[in-house]
């Protein structure tokens, strides 16, 4: 269906943007949650019932929104239910509605994951990004059947952006080729990250006014 569009993970941080871009574009959207949505233009389909048997709605687009932290979460088996389980179910959905190339990104922590997403037919892509960040030789690690997990890093607290700010200066110092001398906290991660974005902002703006 034209002009319509699925959230899954509607009501968190990166859903609730998903969302509001939506709305503000004029798409109907269903959201599957499990807590009230107050956006125009929203069907809401209950969450538990959806990923029991479900069945997607003819859609333009679908967004699968999940995640969580251990704090959240609790133990690793419910982290590994919302950040993976849920998202391959989802996907599995999508598989029936198209022959469309999927790719499903996050959530993948192991080669284990990854091969599991791929074989059961669910998906033909997927995205590494933070697990090759944490180790840039992981692909060919796995390709030659070394089970090398990258170890991702268990922080204390978080806070809105955070995660994204980490890796992303993460990802900076290997492009400086100083990943060794990365030591970073989550909050200076953070600060940092901002510090640049508003430098940047203040070029580019610059650079595109007249």
């Amino acid at each position: 269906m034209e002009n319509t569009a699925l959230v899954v993970g509607a009501t968190g941080l990166v859903g609730n943007l998903v969302l509001l871009e939506l709305s503000n574009n004029n798409k109907n959207i269903f959201a599957v949650t499990r807590s009230s949505i107050e956006h125009p233009n929203v069907s809401e389909l209950d969450f538990d019932l959806f990923i029991k048997d479900g069945l997607l709605p003819v859609c333009e687009h679908i967004y699968i929104c999940l995640g969580t932290t251990i704090k959240k979460a609790g133990s690793q088996d419910e982290f590994r239910k919302v950040d993976f389980d849920y998202s391959l179910a989802f996907a599995k959905k999508a598989r029936k509605l198209t022959s469309k190339p999927l790719m499903l990104t996050g959530g993948f922590k192991s080669k284990d994951e990854a091969t599991q997403a791929l074989s059961c037919g669910a998906v033909d892509i997927l995205n590494i990004g933070r697990a090759m960040a944490l180790n840039p030789n992981l692909a060919n690690d796995w390709f030659n059947d070394l089970n090398t997990n990258p170890k991702f890093p268990r922080f204390d607290s978080s806070v809105p952006g955070g995660i994204t700010a980490w890796f992303t200066m993460l990802l900076t110092s290997i492009a400086e080729d100083r990943e060794d001398e990365f030591d970073m906290k989550l909050l200076e991660a953070l600060e940092e990250y901002e510090k640049r974005d508003a430098e940047r902002t203040v070029k580019w703006k610059k650079f595109f006014t007249c």
